[in-house]
């Protein structure tokens, strides 16, 4: 069961992806001035990035949870404790669920920056399986050339491990612009 805090995170979440900009634009401006495209397309950006923030760190957190409960999980496999069994195993159902609702909206992120078409957002989807751990040396290089590209007002990055469908680059980088795909590389150079 998604529990009350879980579903008042996500709601604040989806706030941040799809109103935020919006929301915060009419707050500042007057409807009856010219619209300022520029600002308007900042405030956005400004909503993606506390969202991501957010969706990771409630990813983070169902990891953490989910790796528990399946160790948990290999111990009463073990034991062949069946009614245990089925508990532990309808519980990390639940986790899994909110990580691809978390995933969902990140995902939410990119159709924005894509403009809803569909045929782009496919040409980054490889149709790869795997999971997409937020932790160690790789993520953590990614995750600080997110943080640095996006102390621009007028950039975004997008961490595409955060998503199941953008799966060609660890960023996608858009600009007023242009969109720029980031493949991150950590280790010495040879």
């Amino acid at each position: 069961m998604i529990n009350k805090e879980f579903k008042t995170n996500l709601e604040k979440i989806f706030f941040h992806v799809a109103r935020y900009g919006a929301v915060a634009y009419i707050s500042e401006n007057n409807i009856s001035k010219d619209f300022n495209h520029q600002r308007f397309y900042e405030l956005c950006n400004e909503g993606f990035k506390i969202a991501q923030t957010d969706i990771l760190t409630e990813i983070k957190i169902l990891q953490t949870v989910q790796k528990s409960l399946n160790n948990e999980l290999k111990e009463e496999r073990r034991k062949r404790n069946k009614s245990k069994i089925g508990e532990l195993t309808s519980k990390i159902k639940v986790e899994n669920y909110k990580e691809e609702l978390l995933r969902n909206l990140t995902l939410t992120i990119a159709w924005q920056i894509f403009n809803g078409k569909r045929e782009f957002i496919a040409r980054f989807y490889t149709g790869e399986k795997g999971t997409n751990e937020t932790e160690g040396k790789g993520f953590e290089a990614i995750l600080q050339a997110a943080e640095d590209i996006n102390q621009h007002v007028d950039r975004f990055a997008l961490i595409s491990d955060l998503t199941n469908n953008i799966q060609i680059g660890d960023l996608l980088v858009i600009y007023p612009e242009k969109l720029e795909i980031v493949e991150i590389k950590i280790g010495k150079k040879k």
